[in-house]
């Protein structure tokens, strides 16, 4: 014990006494902070444990994805560029969709998304590269929308916007049914021009949706005037056609 150990040294009783004392202290003191320790230490691991940081991060939920803005209906263009626009309900462009070289060169100088379709048609008729294939070309705008009337609405409304700046024989626009709708998407073309192929084929199987697809519309229209003139737009009509017409035959 320590009080045996303080035998052998010669001194009073006293002085003694108070050496054992602080001994003592010094070693309970020592036993509190080592018991100390070793308690913080025992709760640091329990709440690692219980509470896991790192399966919390895991188990955390990952941000929701960014909503996909529903479409609600389609306007396709052609003329020999041939493009989509997918449209919300509010008639915003949310998606555009090149069919051909020629529409991506123009739909990389336009940011169309996100603008209502009246300013979209607008900054597309504006296009330098769009004017030039005005020129010249022959402009082919199809709608759809499993809603008939919101179909007819587009295509009344986008007639009417063409009609105070093209000419009306350079271009045409009308609605189309949901069979021509699904058979386009499915041949990942427009569907303003795969109407008019699916026409010419209907009289002449012996060409092809992608040897058609190739052409122009106003390439592909002469190409359907030959089995019926009267699916073929006035503006392009051939001149003899045209003359025909003029004299009421």
């Amino acid at each position: 014990m320590i009080f045996d150990e303080f035998d052998g040294i010669h001194a009073s009783d006293e002085i003694k006494q108070k050496t054992l004392h602080n001994v003592m202290k010094q070693r309970s003191r020592k036993k509190r902070t080592g018991m100390t320790a070793a308690l913080t230490l025992c709760v640091t691991c329990l709440l690692v444990v219980l509470f896991q940081p790192w399966r919390l991060m895991e188990a955390s939920p990952a941000p929701a994805p960014a909503p996909t803005l529903a479409v609600y209906s389609y306007v396709t263009l052609d003329i020999n560029p041939s493009m989509e626009w997918k449209l919300d309900e509010q008639q915003r462009v949310v998606r555009v969709t090149a069919y051909n070289k020629d529409a991506d060169n123009i739909l990389t100088e336009l940011q169309l998304e996100g603008k209502q379709l009246d300013t979209a048609l607008q900054m597309l008729l504006d296009n330098e590269q769009f004017s030039a294939y005005m020129k010249t070309g022959f402009l082919e705008v199809s709608v759809y929308s499993e809603n008939s009337s919101v179909s007819l609405d587009l295509e009344q409304q986008i007639n009417q916007q063409l009609e105070e700046v093209v000419p009306q024989n350079q271009f045409h626009c009308s609605h189309l049914d949901d069979d021509t709708h699904q058979e386009a998407q499915q041949h990942h073309m427009s569907a303003g021009k795969y109407r008019v192929i699916d026409e010419i084929l209907r009289h002449d199987s012996a060409k092809s949706v992608e040897e058609l697809q190739k052409l122009s519309m106003k390439e592909l229209y002469s190409v359907l005037e030959r089995y019926d003139p009267s699916a073929v737009p006035e503006g392009c009509h051939g001149r003899q056609m045209r003359k025909g017409h003029h004299h009421g035959s």
